[in-house]
């Protein structure tokens, strides 16, 4: 008898030890839904592992989708509660109901804390003794769809803003896509909820990014990874986490996918566009099976331009994505399949060349390069955007480009407002005309909408260098390439109504979607019909036809 209670008092003393470990905790305790909706218990994947292995104080992740990490920190945040007195959780999300859903997943698994499956092992068995030893020490006294609350005192609520009380424990979701749509409700997280949180408590944000390098996710982003030098961080700092489709092992398809060549045109020119790709990723250090290039392909195909937001590969393609309200995403999106983005062409000196501006006084002035061949293409050779410069900076660029590109502008598009007189009686048209360069004024825009639908139509039309992608970066700042500019000029977010707002967003992608408009208007309103004394660049044309390489769209 006496050796029988040595031996419980060995198990027993074993079973605290391991109970004492929340890594062990969290791999055996837990029972969830997978994605078919079967009930598993839950063990730690990649990476969950390496975002426990380094949690700190405050937490950023920037991730792909169906990581699960927002199914660990709803049991992180359980194991919490239930092995803690007085311990207070927050959860905060798009809407309430996704945050009610986070408040079910821990629901769920305290419920079946001593759940014995039908299969059940004898570990199941032991677990769920556990599991029923737990529950009885720590109650649920009050239930909610959006709260619940233990004998013990901790308690977890879920909303869409929390400011007021003390949390030592606060869960932010998707705050890229608050950001991105409602900045005003962003600002009330950042400044209300994580202010609720004190020095040496935690602080968890996830989430795939929206709205490319701007905005307080962007901007929370950024300070995060500029932490990831820092020797050591403070309590107050952001740890940085990215966790990238392709080291989810669950992102495959059987190789014959990518290695079988496609029957369609648009699958050949899909096929191509993603080798490419695939190539520059592998010039980054990350090479990619068979098996994986064909789930990658099968998922663009249904996301499309989206892709690259919802899996993203690199940290930067996160933050290059269009965002959901693009005025001109369905134009760039066929563009980008036919080949007609980041092309590779030759300039043409005797072609109509024109350069359309938009002027900014107090923030950026952005200028096209454009070229119209005899068939009515557009190629766009360039892309320029620069803030706070003199007019003789921008007409330095100009005259650089007619140098560079052995070539004469034709002429300079100005919207309506380059007509009007500075201080000293001058305007902006009259300074270019003083130097030499032939304008074209705009007429006032009496419809954006009228614009911006000639800006769709010419899209159709046109092949984008791969100068146009490139950033322009002027000291420690950096201005969006043509091509992020035009993939992100929006529609303005959900009024407080929420109604959508009938109007462009201004910030600092339209600078360069209004120059490319004023392109549209003066070729919808005739004034780039003129091609003067380009007979020889027709017969040229003619002679040698124009291509773009790569470009499937533009073969016969």
């Amino acid at each position: 008898m006496m050796q029988e209670k040595v031996e419980d008092e060995n198990k027993e003393e074993s079973i605290l030890s391991i109970m004492g470990s929340q890594e062990w905790r969290l791999n055996n305790l837990y029972w969830i839904e997978n994605k078919e909706g079967t009930l598993v218990r839950f063990h730690m994947n990649a990476a969950q592992q390496e975002l426990f292995k380094d949690f700190h104080f405050r937490n950023e992740i920037l991730k792909a989708r169906q990581w699960g990490i927002s199914t660990f920190i709803a049991l992180l945040i359980l194991d919490l509660c239930l092995f803690n007195k007085l311990w207070s959780a927050g959860i905060v999300d798009k809407t309430l109901d996704d945050a009610k859903l986070k408040i079910g997943k821990i629901a769920l698994a305290y419920d079946k804390l001593d759940y014995i499956p039908p299969d059940a092992t004898p570990e199941d068995t032991a677990l769920a003794v556990i599991g029923k030893q737990i529950k009885a020490h720590t109650r649920i006294t009050k239930r909610g769809a959006s709260f619940l609350e233990w004998s013990n005192g901790s308690n977890i609520r879920a909303s869409t803003s929390m400011r007021g009380g003390t949390l030592q424990f606060l869960h932010v979701s998707e705050l890229g896509h608050v950001a991105c749509h409602n900045p005003q409700r962003a600002q009330e997280i950042i400044t209300g909820c994580i202010n609720a949180v004190p020095r040496g408590m935690y602080v968890v944000k996830e989430s795939t990014h929206e709205g490319g390098k701007q905005g307080l996710n962007y901007d929370g982003l950024r300070a995060a990874m500029s932490n990831a030098g820092k020797k050591d961080l403070s309590m107050l700092d952001f740890r940085f986490f990215f966790f990238t489709w392709w080291k989810n092992p669950e992102y495959e398809l059987d190789e014959r996918f990518w290695e079988e060549p496609p029957e369609d045109n648009d699958g050949i020119a899909r096929r191509k566009r993603l080798t490419e790709y695939f190539d520059r990723l592998e010039l980054q250090g990350i090479q990619l099976s068979p098996r994986k290039k064909a789930w990658y392909e099968n998922m663009e195909k249904t996301l499309n331009f989206a892709i690259k937001q919802e899996y993203p590969s690199t940290v930067a393609e996160s933050f290059e994505q269009m965002a959901e309200r693009s005025i001109y995403a369905s134009e760039l999106s066929v563009a980008m399949q036919q080949g007609r983005v980041d092309a590779e062409f030759e300039p043409d000196g005797l072609l109509p060349t024109y350069a359309a501006w938009d002027l900014g006084r107090r923030d950026l002035t952005t200028i096209w390069l454009a070229q119209i061949s005899p068939d009515g293409k557009f190629y766009i050779l360039d892309h320029y955007a620069q803030n706070r410069q003199t007019v003789d900076h921008y007409i330095a660029v100009v005259r650089e480009w007619e140098a560079r590109y052995r070539l004469k502008i034709t002429r300079h598009i100005l919207p309506h407002d380059g007509r009007v007189k500075g201080w000293d009686g001058v305007s902006f048209s009259d300074w270019l005309e003083r130097a030499g360069l032939s304008v074209i004024n705009l007429p006032v825009t009496r419809d954006v909408w009228a614009g911006i639908n000639a800006a769709r139509r010419l899209i159709g039309h046109c092949i984008f260098h791969e100068r146009c992608s490139v950033a322009i970066r002027q000291g420690l700042e950096e201005w969006p390439s043509g091509m992020d500019a035009l993939g992100k000029y929006q529609t303005a977010p959900l009024g407080s109504n929420g109604v959508m707002n009938a109007t462009p967003l201004h910030d600092v992608y339209s600078h360069s979607a209004d120059s490319f408009r004023y392109l549209a208007e003066a070729k919808e309103s005739g004034l780039l019909e003129d091609y003067g004394s380009a007979g020889t660049a027709l017969r040229r044309f003619e002679e040698e036809p124009r291509r773009a390489i790569g470009c499937e769209w533009l073969s016969d």
